[in-house]
């Protein structure tokens, strides 16, 4: 089967009738919502070291892909690599974390620096996150646990991030396998306005 490109657009950039009127498959979600319930039905789902989110996700994760996908089912395009992800999100603290939000380790290797990024899970709300293991510290697959029990929390827990600014509902859509051309957000809006306009 061939691998779903979806692009997630909010209610201010496009309108569910001309969404409808497109013809094109979607969903509205709750981003927050979204990530957390879906996080939960992959446990277990084997760890792969650069697993692509396009071409092996759901089937296998990284840490960082595993992540990444979550946030594109949700409508949320992120980067795809974990010290990116922590650039790209704001500093959310411990008393104010939300599931949704995520947690940030890191590395243990010495050999390329302090304060690098090494690992992230998602954070569930509890103490707990959802997190694709490697196979070095002994997970080799994605697992649910506490922050504090963590193998990585040992590396040094760098702190909470926030990806998700925006908590109304969005629209997720699905493209076409053949229309590569949609799979840029703004011509995606133009051709669905182009046929709301006909």
């Amino acid at each position: 089967m061939a691998p779903i490109y979806r692009i997630g657009l909010s209610k201010s950039e496009i309108s569910q009738n001309a969404l409808e009127k497109s013809g094109l498959k979607f969903s509205v979600v709750r981003p927050r919502e979204k990530i957390v319930s879906l996080a939960e039905k992959f446990l277990g789902v084997p760890y792969k070291f650069g697993s692509s989110v396009l071409n092996d996700s759901p089937n296998s994760f990284d840490c960082s892909s595993f992540t990444a996908y979550l946030y594109v089912e949700a409508g949320i395009a992120i980067p795809r690599i974990c010290n990116d992800q922590y650039k790209f999100g704001v500093d959310a603290y411990e008393a104010d974390a939300k599931p949704g939000d995520i947690a940030f380790f890191k590395s243990s290797r010495t050999d390329i620096g302090p304060d690098v990024v090494g690992h992230e899970g998602l954070y569930i709300g509890n103490g707990e996150i959802i997190h694709a293991g490697g196979f070095s510290m002994g997970y080799g697959k994605v697992v649910k646990e506490k922050i504090i029990e963590s193998k990585y929390y040992q590396t040094g827990f760098m702190g909470y991030k926030r990806l998700i600014l925006d908590e109304s509902e969005r629209f997720v859509i699905e493209i076409p396998e053949d229309r590569i051309d949609l799979r840029n957000k703004d011509s995606l809006i133009k051709a669905i306005n182009d046929i709301l306009d006909k």
